[in-house]
């Protein structure tokens, strides 16, 4: 695992695709920290949890569809939320596998 305790990246077995996992607020001014796992897990496919995420602005959202761009992203997020409300309405789920839980 590296990176800010609000973020972590747990690297793949090889049976299951990398997974970062994020908690608490994301904006602009911590977004840098989730976009620099997502780039560190360098993996075709990868799982990103924002199911503990209280808040995230369209900065989380940019680094969300860049991702989507270049690898097969998985969002896994709570069921009827404000951040499922948010990839919805911004049409992430479009471009990306969203796991309502």
């Amino acid at each position: 695992m590296a990176g800010d305790p609000q973020f972590r990246l747990h690297q793949s077995d090889g049976a299951e695709p990398p997974r970062v996992s994020a908690s608490g607020d994301i904006d602009l001014h911590n977004v840098e920290a989730l976009q620099r796992l997502i780039l560190d897990a360098d993996s075709p496919a990868l799982v990103v949890d924002l199911s503990a995420v209280t808040y995230c602005d369209s900065a989380t959202l940019g680094v969300l569809l860049a991702a989507a761009k270049t690898t097969r992203l998985t969002l896994v997020v709570p069921a009827g939320g404000t951040t499922h409300r948010l990839i919805t309405l911004n049409g992430l789920d479009r471009v990306a596998n969203v796991l309502a839980r």
